[in-house]
């Protein structure tokens, strides 16, 4: 009949007790002599359940994040990648939790979560799908005839900090600019194209490629105003 660990141990315990030395003792009982030094050690620690040994149950991580939390973090992380043009990372999905009143966890606790979860391993998201609808081809040689704008975001940087860009670009020549926004605002938006009108120079025609920007009021009427002619550019 096999003997028991407990029983192993005791008698590892007695004979080392007696003067056997560990050598003999392990190699009697197929063990190591590490092995027997190490419960020698813990009957002489006084603990009276030493040859028993100690449980080894699974440890819980105090800080574990609480699986409510993380299933709408992947929840808000899904959603972001559905959108092409939305960034996909913490500060995003921090920025995400709190609008809906959510304390977001650590931003590495947060990448841990979608790591885990393999959401981060994604398929490239390429170009968007043509609507059917033709690009209008428009010839243009001269600088300053025809800009073209398109407002992008929203962004998130570290710390929460969400900005539009509304970038414009010259066809003829490729000179360009970007200015930043903080909200996309009729007004907000507007005073960008101004501003990059006067860094560019007014342009004759303005294409927007966006049909929100186009008929923003104060947008179009500040091209307007500015005898600009105001074009959209549908995909």
């Amino acid at each position: 009949m096999a003997r028991s660990e407990q029983d192993l141990r005791t008698e590892a315990v007695r004979r080392r007790l007696t003067g056997e030395s560990p050598e003999a003792i392990a190699g009697s009982l197929g063990r190591s002599t590490r092995w027997v030094q190490k419960w020698v050690g813990r009957h002489q620690a006084g603990d009276q359940g030493w040859a028993a040994g100690r449980k080894r149950g699974p440890k819980l991580a105090a800080n574990r994040t609480p699986v409510e939390l993380e299933r709408q973090v992947i929840a808000v992380r899904e959603r972001l990648a559905a959108n092409p043009w939305a960034q996909v990372g913490a500060d995003a999905i921090a920025w995400e939790l709190e609008k809906v009143g959510v304390e977001p966890p650590p931003r590495r606790t947060l990448e841990r979560i979608v790591a885990r979860s393999g959401a981060t391993r994604q398929h490239g998201r390429g170009r968007r799908p043509s609507k059917g609808v033709p690009y209008p081809a428009v010839e243009v040689d001269q600088l300053g005839e025809l800009y073209e704008a398109d407002l992008v975001g929203p962004r998130h940087l570290g710390g929460g900090v969400r900005f539009y860009a509304l970038n414009a670009i010259d066809l003829a020549s490729h000179r360009c600019g970007v200015e930043i926004v903080e909200n996309s605002s009729d007004q907000r938006v507007a005073g960008a194209l101004v501003a990059l009108w006067e860094r560019l120079g007014l342009p004759a025609r303005q294409q927007f490629d966006s049909a929100d920007l186009f008929v923003m009021p104060t947008f179009s009427r500040s091209a307007c105003s500015a005898g600009v002619s105001v074009l959209e550019l549908s995909a």
